[in-house]
């Protein structure tokens, strides 16, 4: 068998595919120590003299923001000015407000510490800064799949660093992109960086010790849907994201459980730099040479939704959506299921229920972790089966019938009943 033989290298796309680098990621720095270490020299390359530290109220009174608070401070010789407004689902009028107090005290750069909230809210206030805008309400929204549009900066729009030291895994910051819940509206709204933001990422197991068990593990769950999506919705072998994604996947899988708090300060850091640095692998800019199914996301879907409705974080809505999720897209999305199974050691891989061994196994993980598997267990009735649906169906169209739809919703009360995959 020569080289053109290989099967791993048989089933590659041959045809001619474009991949253009996110302009806005400047650099990942890594490992346990990582913000004492570097964070100083980091805004002082970036030239950031007036840093704006962004965090929520909680956030604030954390170990992880002391430690971010007095690596800025033995940086620029002063305490930093801080904006802790962030709040869940990282509201428009805070982030206004944010690019407000920036505006008014000089603010030349962003730093925040805590999760996606605290990021998406420093991105956008970044955003804000580089475009002269005042609001988010006057920023052009993108149309459907403009989010992952890399961007230059326009004429008139400078790039704003921000620096994120994340406590969590929901991993913002690894996206040009930014989510908002508007005020206006109460809906959620993705929006693009505009050009505007110049992004370093800290991962710093030191910061991770410090973040409750069940915050960690259910952002872990919300990022590890993000992977599966990215994995699952290519139309075939990707030779730069799958081993990646597949190695990343599977040992975020592995190494999960034994991130739990609890066996010694430098253990901790060490388990969760480890799932820091696996999770990372499913988020790299890799370039997608196959076209992928044009589908909306069923686990988004349902996360968006109760974020919205009823405040539920995004974490708690994928915990209960992404088994059936894989039941919903298992028509699209069958062979690359296949792949996926392998690579977490399933078998057999050619029955005719992948699906129900990937749910089976992460059901399994889930379980483990002692995370919401229903609607029932965050206090959603039947009642509120019609909302959700609505909600579903309107923000994304993508997912189909409305009936099918409601099937898949409805059994989240009951998710060992599984349904029919989408039609």
């Amino acid at each position: 068998m020569n080289a053109h033989d290989s099967p791993a290298l048989h089933d590659w796309p041959l045809g001619v595919s474009t991949y253009r680098a996110d302009a806005g990621l400047r650099g990942i720095v890594q490992g346990i120590g990582c913000v004492r270490a570097e964070l100083g020299a980091q805004l002082a390359t970036q030239g950031v003299r007036r840093p704006l530290l962004v965090c929520g109220e909680q956030v604030q009174h954390s170990p992880a923001f002391r430690i971010v608070h007095d690596a800025i401070a033995a940086a620029t010789g002063a305490p930093p000015l801080v904006f802790a407004g962030s709040r869940p689902h990282s509201p428009s009028d805070a982030i206004d407000e944010g690019a407000r107090v920036a505006r008014d005290n000089g603010v030349d750069g962003f730093v925040a510490v805590g999760g996606s909230s605290s990021i998406d809210s420093a991105k956008g206030m970044a955003v804000l800064l580089g475009t002269g805008t005042e609001r988010v309400a006057a920023l052009p929204a993108p149309g459907r799949g403009g989010l992952n549009v890399v961007h230059d900066p326009a004429h008139g729009v400078a790039r704003v660093p921000v620096l994120t030291a994340t406590t969590t895994l929901s991993y913002a910051e690894f996206f040009a992109f930014w989510g908002t819940r508007r005020a206006d509206t109460g809906a959620k709204a993705g929006y693009g960086d505009q050009g505007a933001v110049s992004r370093t990422i800290f991962l710093d197991g030191e910061l991770a010790a410090t973040t409750p068990d069940r915050v960690w593990f259910e952002t872990a769950i919300k990022s590890l849907d993000d992977a599966l999506l990215v994995h699952l919705r290519s139309g075939g072998p990707e030779p730069f994201l799958d081993p990646l994604l597949l190695d990343g996947i599977r040992a975020v899988v592995h190494e999960l459980p034994s991130s739990r708090l609890g066996a010694s300060p430098d253990a901790d850091a060490a388990s969760r730099q480890r799932v820091l640095t696996a999770m990372a692998l499913t988020k790299f800019p890799a370039p997608r040479t196959q076209p992928g199914f044009a589908s909306d996301w069923f686990a988004r879907a349902v996360r968006y939704a109760l974020g919205s409705l009823y405040d539920a974080s995004h974490g708690v809505g994928t915990c209960i959506a992404l088994s059936q999720g894989l039941r919903f897209h298992a028509a699209d999305t069958a062979a690359r299921q296949a792949l996926l199974a392998r690579a977490l050691d399933l078998v057999p891989v050619d029955a005719p229920s992948v699906t129900e061994l990937l749910v089976a196994r992460f059901d399994e993980l889930l379980g483990s972790l002692g995370l919401p598997r229903s609607l029932d267990e965050i206090g959603v009735t039947a009642a509120q089966v019609d909302e959700i649906v609505a909600y579903i169906v309107r923000t994304m169209p993508g997912l189909g019938a409305p009936d099918a739809v409601r099937d898949a919703v409805t059994v989240l009360r009951a998710p060992s009943r599984p349904v029919g995959s989408r039609p």
